[in-house]
């Protein structure tokens, strides 16, 4: 009933934005969720979310009753087909879908444990961005747009579900990807054409699209979207002023990248409307006042500015850590990069940067490779291809040039946040190195697919004669066609949906200890130092996330010895009696998940019985010293 109730508000919403604009429902769904997204921001900052999502709920019912007034009133002139769109029904089909496949599914990736899902799960304990006072969070700095709708699924339960806020992602994920299918009107074949290869193009780079709550394949079609209003509009209304600055202002919210992605996309806008002529019009009148274009300009490019600049007055406020610290980043320093005195590991992260860069890679499920540094070409070569096909050419090879520097102007930006930015462990082997590239990618790509398949949007070429509407239906299959081999494997996956579920719960069932200690603990008055030795840090996360809202010891804390081996880079230096102290200071239990023989023969005098430490088992510390330690006893609830 809780999901019907969220699709209802999204429904209302759009279709008092499809009757006000005169906009389709491809269009209006995504400026539906932007605009939800963007309420429960701002009124986050200053009330709990609850009420944020209160007001959400009022705006969907006034929202409501204009379409009810509306329909009523022009009952006579109009045409059903008008709102039961074949994308609104292809919208409901996959609400249905998602509403059963993530009923029971389970966050089971390391960064949903380290801050996608911990995010959301303190969103929902705190009733606030979850990142301040006793929140659990590991990176309290990121921006929270995506974790706020996905957090709307589960507003108003009276538990948190984890298959909820799965729900709320891939409704964020489809409403963006249906808006090309604008262009459809009431072709059946179509729209379930386009449909179908918008569905599967993002799996190419991200198999996991719509099963974890990674954001980078997200940004990456946020940014595509971006573009494609951007340069698909025949003349800007107000209707695309407010779309705009909505989606820009939720992409910067969504990760700090994204700041970068929406200034690309803004080149390509105002490049577009410099070198074509673009004309602005508001109520039908064309605009011809320089000062009202400035500052209609000026209002959509200010808009994501200032959610960014409240993001980060947030955090200052509540001394939060930023998402990035790019204080490192000097002159002196990338110019130090071209000299004799560079520093060895940023030698070592510019050589595995260029070997990532120029390895070639598997896309999708036949074999298929390609390298980062082909990739732009591939699509250049596409979008020319495409630009001999179609009318006003010109434009999409001034388009591709736009995106090309885009895509290396990212990819040297990347570097230099591995080289300044990350700690030297993290940037030599240049973590995450393949989900951050693919996020500029899949942009790229959904852009140059965009403009093949959806001619009449991007090239202004009117499709209404039988021999052009024929010949854009075999492009349309042969896209499909070529998408679905690529990403066959993936698609069963998403959708023959039993296999995967059984196997993502067999997963969690197996940290079922962890989770079994849910609720035992009081946040307010308890801290527990959570003990795995030799681990690299996956349980660790997954304690932190199972035990929210009651704090853990810190990251890179979880392992300890009094004199770990000189490689090993997750087990922490302290003694016996700086351990007993810190625990004396900031702690009421000790949970030991996983312990060795060292552990043992190092601590054991810590523990009231040293001959029998037992794995999975709480202990409760007693500050009754003795011989100036704290005594360890085992614990039952």
């Amino acid at each position: 009933m809780n999901f019907i109730v969220k699709i209802f508000i999204i429904l209302s919403i759009s279709f008092a934005i499809q009757i006000k604009f005169k906009r389709t429902f491809a269009e209006s769904v995504s400026v539906s969720v932007m605009t939800i997204i963007m309420i429960l921001y701002v009124f986050t900052l200053f009330m709990p979310l609850t009420y944020s999502g209160y007001v959400v709920a009022g705006i969907a019912m006034a929202a409501f009753i204009y379409s009810a007034f509306y329909l009523i009133k022009n009952c006579r002139k109009i045409q059903m087909r008008y709102f039961l769109s074949f994308p609104f029904l292809f919208f409901i089909l996959y609400c249905v879908f998602t509403d059963i496949a993530f009923e029971q599914y389970y966050a089971v990736s390391w960064d949903e444990f380290s801050h996608w899902m911990l995010v959301v799960k303190n969103m929902y304990r705190f009733d606030n961005f979850g990142v301040t006072g006793a929140s659990t969070i590991i990176f309290p700095g990121y921006p929270p747009a995506a974790g706020l709708f996905e957090i709307f699924f589960n507003l108003f339960s009276r538990s948190f579900t984890e298959g909820n806020i799965y729900k709320g992602l891939n409704i964020l994920l489809i409403s963006l990807l249906i808006t090309p299918l604008k262009s459809c009107g009431i072709n059946f074949k179509r729209s379930f054409f386009l449909f179908v290869v918008l569905l599967s193009v993002p799996m190419l780079f991200y198999h996991d699209t719509y099963t974890t709550l990674y954001v980078d394949a997200l940004l990456g079609i946020m940014f595509a979207r971006l573009v494609y209003i951007g340069f698909s509009e025949k003349r800007y209304d107000f209707f695309f002023l407010y779309n705009f600055a909505v989606s820009s202002a939720v992409l910067v919210l969504t990760k700090a990248s994204g700041m970068g992605l929406y200034l690309f996309a803004v080149i390509v806008l105002l490049a577009d409307i410099f070198f074509f002529r673009r004309e602005l019009v508001v109520n039908g009148l064309t605009i011809k006042n320089k000062l009202l274009k400035v500052i209609a300009w000026a209002g959509i490019l200010i808009v994501p500015l200032v959610a960014d600049c409240s993001w980060k007055l947030y955090g200052k406020v509540n001394g939060l850590r930023g998402a990035w610290d790019i204080s490192g980043v000097t002159l002196g320093g990338i110019l130090e990069l071209f000299t004799d005195y560079i520093p060895e590991y940023r030698v070592t992260t510019i050589e595995t940067f260029i070997d990532s860069y120029f390895q070639m890679n598997a896309i999708g499920d036949i074999g298929f490779q390609s390298s980062y540094f082909l990739f732009p070409i591939i699509f250049t070569l596409m979008m020319y291809a495409e630009s001999r096909i179609w009318e006003n050419g010109g434009r999409v090879r001034f388009l591709n040039r736009l995106l090309f520097l885009s895509y290396i102007f990212y990819t040297i930006s990347l570097l230099i946040l591995y080289l300044f930015t990350y700690s030297e462990a993290e940037a030599q082997r240049v973590a995450s190195f393949f989900r951050y590239m693919n996020t500029i990618t899949l942009g790229y790509m959904l852009v140059a697919v965009l403009c093949l398949i959806a001619p009449v949007d991007v090239h202004r070429n009117e499709s209404g004669n039988e021999k052009n509407t024929i010949f854009i239906m075999k492009i349309d299959v042969a896209v499909m066609i070529a998408v679905l081999f690529l990403c066959s494997v993936e698609l069963k996956d998403l959708f023959f949906w039993q296999p995967r579920c059984e196997e993502n719960q067999s997963h969690r069932e197996g940290y079922g200890h962890l989770y079994g200690l849910y609720d035992m603990f009081d946040y307010e008055t308890d801290r527990i130092y959570y003990v795995a030795q030799g681990s690299s840090g996956y349980e660790y996360c997954i304690a932190r996330y199972a035990l929210t809202p009651v704090s853990v010891n810190p990251a890179f804390s979880w392992a300890i010895a009094c004199e770990p081996d000189e490689n090993d880079l997750y087990t922490r230096k302290t003694t016996l009696q700086e351990w007993s102290d810190e625990l004396k200071a900031d702690y009421t239990f000790v949970y030991l998940d996983i312990i060795n023989e060292q552990f043992c023969e190092e601590y054991g005098a810590l523990f009231v019985d040293p001959d029998h430490i037992l794995e999975k088992t709480i202990y409760r510390i007693d500050v009754t010293e003795q011989n100036n330690l704290v005594t360890l006893i085992p614990f039952t609830f």
